[in-house]
């Protein structure tokens, strides 16, 4: 699966605005192959967290071309499937942290010490 682009910055866009047509500025840009990489991704997390509890129903579509346009509807379709992700690893990490700290005797003091605020 393609990695995911978590460090494109406004210099990146502002110089595939600057260069269009430039295959080498496609950081600065956002295509079907980005849409595509991202709904994997959501797909493939989907997939592993369900073997944890999640049970959200995630709307995925992993086909996008060149000719697709996405909607506003879209977009918030996806941005959608993100925070539900989001939200389910936060809370799977606070229930881990208080096990950690229940199990081991830790007082909130420690615990910001190992693992910071």
């Amino acid at each position: 699966m393609d990695d995911l682009i978590y460090d494109r910055v406004l210099s990146d866009v502002e110089n595939a605005l600057n260069n269009p047509g430039n295959s080498s500025n496609l950081k600065g840009s956002y295509n079907y192959t980005d849409l595509n990489r991202v709904e994997k991704w959501c797909e493939y997390l989907k997939d592993i967290l369900s073997k944890y509890g999640f049970a959200e129903t995630l709307i995925i579509k992993t086909n996008w071309n060149m000719k697709d346009y996405p909607t506003r509807t879209q977009i918030d379709r996806i941005r959608h499937n993100i925070d539900k992700l989001k939200e389910y690893i936060d809370k799977r990490e606070d229930y881990l942290l208080s096990q950690t700290k229940t199990q081991f005797g830790l007082s909130n003091a420690q615990m910001k010490e190992y693992f910071g605020d």
